[in-house]
Parts: C-alpha cells; sequence; structure tokens
C-alpha cells in the first residue's frame, strides 16, 4: 500500500546539497528528468491542478478532485491572508478519467484493500496487466530474491539467485537490466546480501553505510481541525486524497533554516559542556553551512537570543 501522492521535484530539491554546501551534489537537474516524469505520468495517471508554482512543477494532470465548502473557504482565507502562499488539492495517483482497463476512483477511499476498479496506480492494476500485453513476461511465484549477481570481470550486475519458496531450491536468471524494486527495507536486504570480491560487504557499499539511515515515507502525517457553519452543506463521496500547502520557502530561507537546525543539534550535544563551548559550537557550525554571508548573518542572529539546555527545540528558536 502507498500514499499515492505524486510531485515532482524541482530544481530547488536538485540543487539544495550544492547551495547548502552538505552531502552529495545532485548529478542531474529537473530539465534531465522532466520527460521522464512526463512519460511516466501519462501511464500512472495523476490528478490534480495546474499552479505555475517553480517550487512544484506542474504534472500532466487529470482533472482534479473537488475539495469541499469548507476546504474551499480555509483556501481563500489562507490564500488572502499570506501572500504567495497556496493552499491546493493533492497531486494524487488517483484517476478522475477512465484508462485503458481501468476506472477512474469510485470515491470509496478503500484503497488500503487493493481496488477492483483500477482507480489508483498499482501493480495489480497497471504494470502487470501492461507487461502480460507484450507476451514477454515469465511470472514466477513463490520466488524469493536472495541476491544480485555481479560479475567482477564484466563489473557490473547480471542477474538475481532467488530461492524457491516450497522447494528451497537456488536459481538463477540473467539479464540487462535489473530493477531492485524492494521498497526500504526488502532492497537493503537484497543489497546486503549481495556479497562478491568488488562488493565485500554489500553490493554498492564501499562507503559503509547501507542499512543505516534507513527511512520509509512518512504515513497519515499532517494537520485537520473543524469549522462552525455550513451545517446545511454535505459533501458527495469519500475522497482518497487530501489537501497540500506547498512550500513557499526561498533557496536562502532553506539555507537558513537548515544551519539553524544544524546549530541546534550541535549545541544541544555540548550543552552539558561549559557556556565558552556551547557558545563556540553555535558559532562554528553556523559559519560552516553557511556559504551566503546573508544566511549565516541570519542563522547566528536567530541563535543569538536561545538559552542552550537540552530540551531546547528547533521551532522556538525560528524568527
Amino acid at each position: 500500500m502507498w500514499g499515492r501522492q505524486s510531485y515532482r521535484w524541482s530544481d530547488l530539491d536538485f540543487e539544495a546539497n550544492l547551495k547548502d554546501g552538505i552531502a552529495v551534489d545532485w548529478p542531474i537537474r529537473y530539465k534531465d528528468i522532466k520527460p521522464w516524469y512526463e512519460y511516466v505520468e501519462k501511464f500512472v495517471g495523476i490528478s490534480g491542478t495546474t499552479e505555475n508554482l517553480p517550487q512544484l512543477p506542474d504534472s500532466i494532470f487529470m482533472p482534479p478532485m473537488e475539495m469541499n465548502c469548507v476546504e474551499k473557504d480555509v483556501k481563500g482565507k489562507i490564500e488572502a491572508a499570506f501572500g504567495g502562499r497556496k493552499f491546493i488539492m493533492g497531486r494524487v495517483a488517483n484517476i478522475t478519467q477512465d484508462l485503458p482497463g481501468r476506472t477512474k476512483c469510485q470515491f470509496r477511499n478503500l484503497c488500503s484493500r487493493g481496488c477492483p476498479f483500477g482507480g489508483y496506480f498499482s501493480t495489480q492494476s497497471s504494470t502487470l496487466p501492461a507487461a502480460v500485453a507484450t507476451g514477454n513476461l515469465t511470472l514466477r511465484p513463490d520466488s524469493i530474491v536472495n541476491s544480485i549477481i555481479y560479475d567482477d570481470k564484466a563489473g557490473k550486475a547480471t542477474g538475481v539467485r532467488v530461492i524457491d519458496k516450497n522447494t528451497k531450491e537456488h536459481i538463477e536468471y540473467f539479464a540487462k537490466i535489473i530493477f531492485v524494486n524492494g521498497s526500504t527495507l526488502g532492497s537493503t536486504f537484497v543489497l546486503m546480501n549481495s556479497i562478491s570480491q568488488r562488493f565485500p560487504n554489500g553490493f554498492g557499499n564501499d562507503s559503509g553505510v547501507l542499512g543505516k539511515y534507513l527511512m520509509d515515507h512518512h504515513f497519515r502525517t499532517g494537520a485537520s481541525g473543524t469549522m462552525e457553519g455550513y451545517d446545511d452543506k454535505y459533501f458527495y463521496g469519500r475522497r482518497a486524497n487530501g489537501i497540500y500547502i506547498p512550500v513557499t520557502a526561498t533557496s536562502a530561507e532553506t539555507s537558513a533554516i537548515i544551519c539553524v537546525a544544524s546549530a541546534t543539534r550541535a549545541a544541544l550535544r555540548a550543552a552539558d559542556g561549559a557556556a565558552a563551548s556551547r557558545k563556540w559550537a553555535w558559532v562554528k557550525i553556523s559559519r560552516k553551512c553557511s556559504p551566503n554571508p546573508a544566511n549565516g548573518a541570519w542563522a547566528s542572529a536567530a541563535l543569538a537570543n536561545v538559552s542552550l539546555t537540552k530540551t531546547t527545540s528547533l521551532p522556538s528558536i525560528l524568527p
């Protein structure tokens, strides 16, 4: 089961590491992946609204799901009170128009059971039927992927090993292209189990971090509320979608917030030390993570008003 919320990344995302001076710069930019977004979206089916926001590029949309009367009221109030802020319908892989072999969303909100109408994009409703239609698919059930086969001489992956669940037989399959689509834990397991002379600690694990810092997508997060009035109105169906408020922070603001967060963590770790040590942690971190002097000044100004204790939280130091 996946949440189906489907958003394109922008250059604000692809350039974040470079601009903030952290981690590794992405080797691609939005213009490189845009044609592939379009290719996939036509097949998947994404419903949503065109907003022309540079930080949240528009997809190739089907008609959006409709907001209810309360949401429309809140949208008007938020967009009127906060210039540039947008309150939009979620961009979701639930189709609002029929596609070949799939019927549009029935507004039952029973997606977690699997949709017999193919109303949302899934392996069962979309990719498997398309693969079967090519005549080139062999489906082998009861097969547990054990590891990726790496050819040391060729310097590339050449196949996979599977274990038959019933007979315990080990079988090898070979291909030019291999996709590892086991989600967070499953893919990590397969990569860690893929030992070779080139990768003694797991496939691609030269850094030694494979199996660490794991993160799946968040689930059932957000905010909700009640509003007085509209007692004479109701809404249609059970919409399998929510509301989205796109980020409006500029690159400079984003950099500064990251700096504050980094400095907060460092300072809290040093909170048991002397006052001089705590002050050093603030100054050193905020300078190090702020290649833009303006960002550094912003972060330092915010940090100067903070009492460094173990209970200090990030929201309390944001202006």
